[in-house]
């Protein structure tokens, strides 16, 4: 259940789709040991679990202690939790370190380089070059 739920967070899923991705989906199945459509819990059970991890403040620690391991591969330096509602574009600044001279995101982060709070040079002094995805419907076929 709690790499379900991992897979919920990273892909910001609700509760079915993560439900009918962990059926549907070989790599997603493998990463949670699922073997079985009979072995994935109910979008309602899945919405308990999260409530239950929230509600006793284990939600942060569980992202803590994956932020550690990632950080221990290289791979991340900082992970952010945000409800639903709050774009991610609205804690951009709060990722970055200020090395950065190229910042990478999807489409959730379009607009991050207008922002007030947005990072235009780095601690070297260079400026910091954004490079969002655009959304599918603004790409030209």
């Amino acid at each position: 259940m709690l790499r379900i739920y991992l897979v919920q967070n990273l892909y910001n899923l609700s509760d079915m789709a993560t439900v009918a991705e962990e059926i549907d989906s070989r790599a997603f199945s493998d990463f949670c040991g699922v073997e079985s459509s009979n072995q994935v819990p109910d979008g309602d059970t899945l919405g308990r679990f999260r409530n239950i991890l929230m509600r006793n403040g284990i939600q942060q620690e569980l992202f803590a202690q994956v932020v550690e391991l990632l950080m221990q591969r290289g791979l991340v330096h900082t992970v952010k939790v945000t409800a639903a509602n709050e774009h991610d574009v609205t804690v951009t600044s709060e990722l970055l370190t200020g090395d950065e001279e190229e910042v990478y995101g999807d489409s959730g982060y379009l607009g991050a380089e207008k922002r007030p709070e947005a990072l235009k040079k780095n601690k070297a002094g260079k400026s910091v070059h954004y490079k969002i995805n655009r959304r599918p419907s603004q790409s030209k076929n």
